[in-house]
């Protein structure tokens, strides 16, 4: 009877061992979203090396007007509205080619970067209240998590600042994202590549934050990249129960097709697969390999 009162302890112990170890909090790399430190050191040798493209990349991003940019203050953005979500993005891609200058320069573009992070701190909701906010969402997020990855390793960035910023991020954008859109798929992806930018800065590896996003691109990467070994195709929400129309009818089925090549290849579907690379990069960043599973599925679409 002891030994099986043991045994039974024992075993108790064990199971919340394995969940302590399942739930442990993961330790982040920084800077590290789409960028690491690698791979900023890399392209600084290169520009001081005078090696192109990176040079003629550089020399035309020190000419960009956006370098300049005065930021936005928007508390509220209605995403069907073309003037704000203009201003929500060219303020995130004006953030990001200043952090971009920072690292790579060291000179003085942290400022105008912070800038433009702390404007939009105060920025609360998206109120369109549809797909579309989802989809401008993802369309920016991913580019503003990314510039304050960056410039989190700037001194002069408060912690409040950072973590107002990270509470935006959290409270407006998680909102848009954690739902999967139901329209064509590189909305997901956009909306997945968002997500896990936004969990690398915030520290976050939650059910809403880097689990999530791993566990959509698994999914998503079945239902918009295809493979022959696939079968027929994988359904998802939003397909109708017509994977033939969902996929705007191919006349073949072929490695490499994904779910928007025969709408408009030069588009959205290379957006899509852009955002898909996107997160498998982030992933990388932070120690986890989705590359290796997806090796033919990403190289046929390619």
């Amino acid at each position: 009877m002891k030994n099986q009162q043991f045994v039974a302890i024992l075993l108790f112990i064990l199971c919340v061992l394995s969940i302590q170890m399942t739930h442990a909090a993961r330790v982040f790399v920084h800077p590290s979203a789409i960028n690491n430190k690698a791979n900023i050191d890399f392209i600084k040798k290169q520009i001081a090396k005078n090696t192109q493209p990176w040079l003629a990349e550089f020399n035309q991003l020190k000419k960009s007007v956006l370098l300049n940019q005065k930021p936005h203050v928007l508390q509220t953005l209605n995403s069907k509205n073309n003037q704000e979500s203009a201003d929500m993005r060219d303020d995130a891609i004006a953030a990001y080619s200043l952090a971009l200058m920072w690292v790579i320069t060291d000179k003085d573009y942290a400022t105008r970067a912070i800038t433009i992070l702390n404007a939009w701190s105060g920025f609360k909701s998206f109120t369109r209240v549809s797909n579309q906010d989802k989809l401008q969402a993802g369309w920016t997020g991913g580019v503003f998590a990314s510039s304050a990855e960056l410039m989190r390793a700037y001194q002069g960035w408060s912690q409040n600042q950072i973590s107002n910023v990270q509470l935006m991020f959290k409270k407006a954008f998680y909102s848009q994202l954690v739902i999967a859109s139901s329209w064509n798929d590189n909305v997901d992806l956009t909306q997945i590549d968002t997500l896990i930018s936004i969990a690398v800065f915030n520290d976050d590896d939650d059910e809403e934050g880097f689990n999530m996003a791993l566990t959509r691109l698994a999914q998503r990467n079945l239902a918009y990249f295809y493979l022959t070994s696939d079968g027929r195709g994988t359904p998802v929400q939003g397909d109708g129960g017509n994977l033939d129309q969902f996929w705007s009818n191919p006349t073949q089925w072929v490695n490499g097709l994904n779910q928007e090549t025969c709408r408009d290849n030069g588009h959205h579907s290379q957006y899509a697969l852009a955002s898909a690379l996107h997160v498998a990069e982030v992933f990388w960043n932070q120690g986890v390999d989705v590359y290796s599973e997806n090796k033919l599925r990403y190289t046929a679409a390619i």
